[in-house]
């Protein structure tokens, strides 16, 4: 089935690639609560000794927003 069949009528735009746009938004509001989840945690570590286990919460959250910016990037390609 191609692009044409997938189309919404009315649409102007494939189906495929609607969905890659709102998922593209989702992806963009969990990126935007990573940011912020960072940040507390980067305020309450430099309020505390930095240990191994901060560092590493604030690298894993660092981690997850690059993975979903990547993800991001790739569905705008599509």
């Amino acid at each position: 089935m191609g692009n044409e069949m997938l189309q919404c009528q009315g649409q102007s735009k494939p189906i495929d690639k609607m969905l890659n746009e709102e998922f593209s938004r989702y992806l963009k509001k969990h990126i935007e609560a990573l940011e912020e989840r960072k940040k507390e945690v980067r305020k309450i570590t430099s309020e505390l000794i930095t240990t191994n286990y901060s560092k590493g919460l604030v690298d894993g959250l660092q981690f997850a927003i690059n993975l979903l910016n990547d993800s991001v990037k790739h569905l705008k390609n599509k």
